[in-house]
C-alpha cells in the first residue's frame, strides 16, 4: 500500500507502524489511549459482535470519545448519500496487516480488518454507529444505536424507521447485505476511485456525476459482481480501472447511452417523458434519462437507491443533470 492517498485519506501511517503514545502520526492528536475491553461486555445471544459499541474498539476513551490506537478517521473522495446525516469513518487494520491492492477494482481486505460509520443528526447528536469487521468465516456486522442522552450506544439488528422522531431511519441488519453482497469483498466506500489512486474520468462535469454515480448506484448494486442486485440490468455504474481514460468510455455511458431499459425496471410510479419513451440515459434530454427519473422520487418502486434514503440528494441530481445537458457532439459525445 502507498502512504499518501491526497485528500482522500486522512491519516495512513498508523496502520502499519500502530499508534504510539509519543510518536502519533501527523495530524492525529499528540497521544492516544489504547483500547481496554470493558469487563462487563458481553455477546448478545445468536450475535457474533459486543452488545455495546464502547465494547468493539472504535473508542480508546468512552466517557471523552477519543478514538482508540490504531484507529484512523478517512473521508472518500466522493460520498454516499444518507439523507443529509453528518457521518465520520473510521478504520483499523491488524498490526503488520496490509490491504491487497493487485486488483484495482476490487480490493481485498485482511482478517480483522474494521470499518464504523458514524451517522449524526442535523443538531449534531449522534444517531447510529455501524461497524463491518471481517473474520475467520467473512464479514461480520450489526448497528450500534444511540440513545438520546448520547451515553449508550446499543446493538440494534431490527432497525429504526424513525429514530425519536427526527426522520432518521436506522435500516434492518438484513438490508445492509442488498447492497454491501455487490462488492467482491464487502466493502463499500473504499476502492482506487474513492481513495484517489485512480482518477474518475473526465472535466469537472463528468467527474462530479460519475463519482456521484459510482458511490451511490455502481459500487453496490450497478455492477458485474455475481451477487449485486443490478447486475442483470446490464447498467453498470461503478467505475473500474479498464476504462477510466474519459467519460464516453465509462461503464455509465457506454452501457446506458440510447439504452431500452430493464423490462424489471420500475417505472410505473413515474411521470411519462412527453419526448419519447425513456431510455437509461438520454443525452441532453433529462425527461428521458430514467437514471435520472428515478433519482428523484421517494417512497414509490421506482426510487433509486432503493434502501435507506427517504429524501432526494437535489445536489446529486443537478450533478447528473448537468452532465446530461453536456453531452454535446462539440464535446466528443455521439
Amino acid at each position: 500500500m502507498t502512504r499518501s492517498r491526497g485528500r482522500a485519506l486522512l491519516l495512513f501511517t498508523a496502520w502499519l507502524t500502530g499508534c504510539a503514545e509519543d510518536e502519533a502520526p501527523q495530524g492525529t492528536p499528540a497521544a492516544c489511549r489504547e483500547f481496554v475491553m470493558p469487563a462487563d461486555c458481553t455477546v448478545p445471544p445468536n450475535a457474533v459482535l459486543p452488545a455495546d459499541l464502547r465494547c468493539t474498539g472504535l473508542y480508546g476513551n468512552w466517557e471523552n470519545r477519543e478514538i482508540a490506537c490504531g484507529v484512523e478517521p478517512y473521508e472518500p473522495a466522493h460520498a454516499l448519500w444518507s439523507d443529509g446525516a453528518g457521518k465520520a469513518r473510521y478504520v483499523s487494520l491488524p498490526e503488520g496487516a496490509a490491504v491487497d491492492e493487485s486488483d484495482p477494482d476490487a480490493f481485498q481486505f485482511p482478517v480483522g480488518t474494521s470499518f464504523w460509520k458514524a451517522f449524526s443528526l442535523p443538531s449534531g447528536d449522534l444517531a447510529e454507529t455501524r461497524l463491518l469487521r471481517k473474520s475467520e468465516a467473512g464479514w461480520v456486522y450489526t448497528t450500534y444505536v444511540w440513545d438520546e442522552g448520547q451515553t449508550t450506544a446499543v446493538q440494534n439488528n431490527d432497525g429504526v424507521p424513525d429514530l425519536y422522531g427526527t426522520g432518521h431511519t436506522v435500516p434492518a441488519r438484513a438490508q445492509c447485505k442488498e447492497c454491501h453482497a455487490g462488492r467482491p469483498d464487502y466493502v463499500l466506500g473504499w476502492d482506487a476511485f474513492l481513495l484517489g489512486d485512480l482518477a474518475v474520468p473526465g472535466d469537472d462535469i463528468e467527474r462530479d456525476a460519475l463519482g456521484y454515480l459510482h458511490v451511490n448506484c455502481g459500487v453496490s448494486c450497478h455492477n458485474d459482481t455475481a451477487a449485486a442486485l443490478g447486475r442483470e440490468s446490464g447498467l453498470y455504474l461503478h467505475l473500474d480501472a479498464e476504462s477510466a481514460s474519459s467519460a464516453l468510455t465509462s461503464p455509465a455511458f457506454l452501457t446506458g447511452n440510447g439504452r431500452v431499459p430493464s423490462p424489471n425496471a420500475p417505472i410505473l410510479d413515474l411521470p411519462v417523458p412527453a419526448s419519447g419513451p425513456f431510455v437509461d440515459l438520454a443525452p441532453r434530454d433529462t425527461e428521458r434519462s430514467l437514471i435520472l427519473a428515478r433519482m428523484k422520487v421517494r417512497g414509490v418502486p421506482a426510487q433509486m437507491p432503493r434502501v435507506a434514503t427517504n429524501v432526494a440528494d437535489q445536489a446529486g441530481i443537478a450533478s447528473v443533470e448537468a452532465w446530461i445537458m453536456a453531452m454535446t457532439p462539440e464535446r466528443g459525445y455521439p
